[in-house]
């Protein structure tokens, strides 16, 4: 990619923040926003919290199983410390990917001990299939998410809903043959094989990927409660899973601002209140940046594994 559109892509993410955050502060009624920050449940922030602890073991292992499949070991108590640390520096560094970034570097680091093994790749890869994984599941969420918004819709929109399945299929199917005439592409191919198919890594994979969706889900409706805000099963299917995907978007500072527009736009079409959904997307948020404040003392301990 050429230096300009780079720039480009640096400068909308560095704008997406401001630009969201003034757009929606014209559509709410800051006064009632305010209000509902101000009065959070603790007992909810206290469940918010519980959870997460959950949602960074199943997110470690994954990141474990992966880096084995790839013949680069990680010791699982380094993934899940890493992971807090990794979550932490993506919300408030400027790049989303920097954490990603800092947990290859430090996993490659483990491994210089093996010449072989203290090569880029294998720690990039794990890292990056990892991510994967989890995208892949947030996938099935947001075509159920698709499926209740297109039922609300009427039949055609489901029908046209569901076409984007075999047209998605297809693209995959391209990918691979693609994947199988380039050298490059064929090697990435064999670690997708390898890390999240084959010798039971698929069932693996979506079994962990869902499980840690399935617990950020129950994390945002968990936020709600605590900025006054009830959600249904069926609301958390219908908006959690699009705003999260939104969040997938390597944007500055985890999606602040462009988030919050999309979680206020989804509450209006659903009749609820705008600043309702900002509430309870500014209180994600909050609480997920306190939920990865441990990764800083991870810095602190010792990089030696016991043995």
């Amino acid at each position: 990619m050429s230096r300009r559109p780079r720039l480009w892509i640096d400068v909308v993410r560095w704008l997406a923040a401001p630009a969201f955050a003034i757009l929606v502060s014209f559509r709410i009624d800051l006064r009632s926003l305010g209000e509902r920050l101000a009065h959070l449940d603790a007992r909810f922030v206290a469940l918010f919290l519980v959870l997460s602890v959950p949602f960074y073991l199943l997110c470690a292992w994954r990141w474990h199983f992966t880096a084995a499949r790839l013949g680069a070991p990680l010791p699982f108590r380094r993934a899940w410390l890493d992971y807090y640390l990794s979550t932490l520096l993506n919300q408030i560094m400027p790049v989303g990917v920097a954490g990603d970034v800092v947990r290859a570097a430090r996993h490659r680091q483990s491994l210089a001990g093996d010449r072989e093994r203290a090569s880029w790749r294998p720690p990039a890869s794990a890292v990056i299939l990892e991510r994967f994984s989890g995208v892949v599941a947030l996938a099935f969420f947001v075509v159920a998410s698709g499926a209740i918004w297109f039922a609300r819709e009427g039949r055609a929109s489901l029908l046209l809903g569901a076409a984007t399945l075999p047209a998605l299929a297809l693209l995959v199917m391209l990918g691979w043959r693609l994947a199988r005439r380039s050298p490059r592409l064929a090697r990435i191919a064999l670690d997708v094989r390898g890390a999240l198919v084959e010798r039971g890594a698929l069932r693996f994979q979506l079994s962990v990927s869902i499980a840690a969706v399935t617990t950020l889900l129950a994390m945002f409706a968990c936020a709600g409660y605590a900025a006054g805000i009830a959600m249904s099963p069926s609301a958390v299917v219908q908006v959690v899973p699009l705003v999260l995907a939104v969040t997938t978007f390597p944007w500055a500072f985890a999606g602040l601002g462009p988030r919050e527009a999309v979680t206020a736009g989804l509450f209006a079409l659903m009749g609820l209140t705008a600043e309702g959904g900002v509430a309870v997307s500014i209180t994600f948020g909050a609480l997920s940046l306190v939920a990865a404040a441990p990764g800083a003392i991870v810095l602190l301990l010792p990089r030696r594994e016991p043995a």
